[in-house]
């Protein structure tokens, strides 16, 4: 039985360390980006690998859960 480890990407930029932690039998869940562009970037890497992680472009000191 093989367990599929889950991550949440704080800070990520356009994604390359999301792809490390791919690499390493992580699955990236939802990423977290204050840059606009950064975090476009990230959106169409994630639809064009066909990758389902949720891109969310905010000042993540705002951020809180429900």
């Amino acid at each position: 039985m093989s367990h599929i480890m889950r991550a949440i990407s704080l800070f990520s930029g356009c994604g390359g360390m999301d792809i490390g932690v791919g690499r390493a039998g992580f699955n990236t869940i939802s990423s977290v980006e204050i840059d606009k562009f950064a975090a476009a970037s990230l959106k169409g890497c994630y639809e064009k690998n066909n990758h389902d992680a949720q891109v969310i472009n905010c000042d993540i000191s705002e951020w809180s859960t429900p």
